[in-house]
């Protein structure tokens, strides 16, 4: 048995998620960059954004939505969490999200994307103009006191590193099936050294050089063979990668807890590191705690420790409780089996990068990051109910 709102018609309702999404997107992307600490009006806009944002993806999800009556139970649980650590944490991240994922249901996914790309294109070239037209400063970050690393705009080199990643990971999403592109190529291998020479983003820089090997692949006399092997066993390589991301992250963050771990100037020690110590500082919850960030950088400013925990998982636990990190593994999980359902190659690959990045960043919590949750709507409403992909 189904519970199911009135529909009031798919390019209206269409319409409606788009501009939501839209709003909250760009709310977000602000918040990416440093306009908010130097003008106090972006602030309110982004607020207003998400506010309006907000008010058009409740609109959609009132007026088109058909819920599993077998899962009711788990998404008030979710959603009554998710209030609960708005008021605990001050942090409204997995509501959006989970406000996002429900609003999309019976909304073609490839178009989000592609909106979502176009957007991103946009706003990295108003946020490169305005810094070079002096509007913003940047955030210059200092790793191991020696390698300079440019953000050029953005809020931290690793904002923009992620920024460019998703760009890279959408392209591939979007252009999966279409014949060899030299443009393409061209378009992976210039934004992997611009990470690289500028950033100095690690981890995005590994995830993009994988996107361009597969993409290689994909147009050899190997993708057959290749794209037969990861189908045919997609879900043992999804219990896989989702277990062995959170086997390592737990290992390593209590092994540094333990004293066993510790920093050595690579990145994997140093995420080992910032989790073990937040554990031992903060230990566990059900619904959370609130807890004064410093950044990297103002902690490079005030001479003091850095308390970002970058392990997403450990961020989750810790940040939002234990009821929360469990439904956020459970919407991940959902978003691998319905695409593993579907044998969608390009979205299969996609968040597999993904999870494996949430050891290394915490920015793919938020849905803004991480569009690929968006399969967890499968988990509420029926397999049949929006099957384009």
């Amino acid at each position: 048995m189904r519970l199911k709102l009135n529909y009031k018609g798919p390019v209206l309702m269409d319409f409606t998620f788009m501009i939501g999404y839209l709003c909250v997107l760009i709310a977000f992307l602000f918040t990416c960059t440093t306009y908010p600490n130097n003008y106090d009006w972006i602030n309110t806009l982004t607020r207003n954004l998400r506010i309006v944002g907000y008010c058009f993806l409740v609109i959609k999800l009132l007026s088109n939505f058909v819920l599993k009556r077998e899962h009711v139970a788990l998404l008030a649980i979710a959603i009554i969490t998710f209030f609960i650590t708005v008021f605990v944490t001050d942090l409204i991240v997995l509501l959006t999200d989970i406000l996002v994922i429900l609003a999309s249901a019976g909304i073609e996914f490839r178009k989000v994307i592609k909106l979502d790309f176009i957007c991103r294109l946009i706003f990295l070239v108003f946020v490169l103009v305005s810094f070079y037209m002096g509007i913003i400063p940047e955030a210059i970050d200092y790793r191991n006191w020696v390698e300079i690393r440019h953000s050029f705009g953005f809020a931290h080199p690793n904002r923009l590193a992620l920024h460019l990643l998703m760009m890279c990971l959408y392209s591939f999403y979007l252009s999966y099936g279409k014949r060899r592109s030299l443009s393409r190529l061209f378009f992976y291998v210039v934004t992997f050294y611009f990470t690289y020479a500028v950033t100095g983003g690690r981890t995005s820089c590994i995830c993009i050089l994988f996107i361009i090997f597969i993409d290689l692949i994909l147009n050899s006399r190997f993708e057959t063979v290749v794209t037969d092997f990861i189908v045919k066993r997609r879900k043992i390589l999804s219990h896989f990668i989702i277990w062995g991301a959170l086997a390592s992250s737990f290992i390593a963050a209590i092994l540094s807890a333990a004293g066993i771990i510790k920093y050595n100037g690579t990145t994997i020690s140093s995420r080992a590191v910032l989790a073990g110590r937040a554990l031992i500082s903060y230990g566990l919850s059900i619904f959370g705690r609130k807890i004064e960030t410093i950044g990297t950088l103002e902690a490079q400013r005030q001479g003091v420790v850095s308390n970002v925990v970058d392990n997403a998982f450990i961020y989750l636990l810790v940040n939002y409780g234990v009821i929360a990190f469990v439904i956020f593994i459970i919407l991940i999980y959902a978003s691998l089996k319905e695409i593993n359902r579907r044998a969608n190659f390009p979205a299969f690959i996609c968040t597999c990068v993904i999870i494996i990045s949430l050891i290394m960043e915490g920015q793919f919590v938020n849905i803004e990051s991480n569009l690929f949750l968006l399969w967890s709507v499968y988990l509420f409403v029926p397999n049949k109910y929006g099957e384009s992909s």
